[in-house]
């Protein structure tokens, strides 16, 4: 292999043939494994089973164009802050509300 320098850069007068003969000895290169795996279809959200809750899950799911499952979770959100001060819990110092806040009536 000879270089030959001019127009300010360097130039491998080295044939593609010299590399060729070792391309055949090296292991073979396993081609790129994607970086986003593929994802699967989850189950369907069983809208039956939320009773008089599925009347809001899909009106909000048809005004904003959200998928149902955004709906839904907007709406179980919303009815775990505001059912959180009807019970309590027993605590080693005795009942002590769900929330850290007080206890609303």
């Amino acid at each position: 292999m000879s270089m030959q320098i001019g127009n300010g850069g360097a130039m491998s007068e080295t044939k593609f043939s010299e590399h060729a003969s070792h391309a055949d000895d090296s292991p073979q290169i396993e081609p790129p494994e994607p970086l986003l795996r593929q994802r699967h279809k989850g189950l369907a959200l069983p809208l039956d089973y939320l009773g008089p809750l599925r009347e809001p899950v899909e009106a909000i799911a048809k005004l904003t164009d959200a998928p149902i499952e955004i709906a839904f979770q907007s709406v179980l959100g919303t009815v775990a802050l505001f059912t959180q001060h009807i019970c309590d819990v027993e605590t080693l110092a005795g009942p002590a509300p769900l929330t850290d806040g007080q206890r609303v009536h």
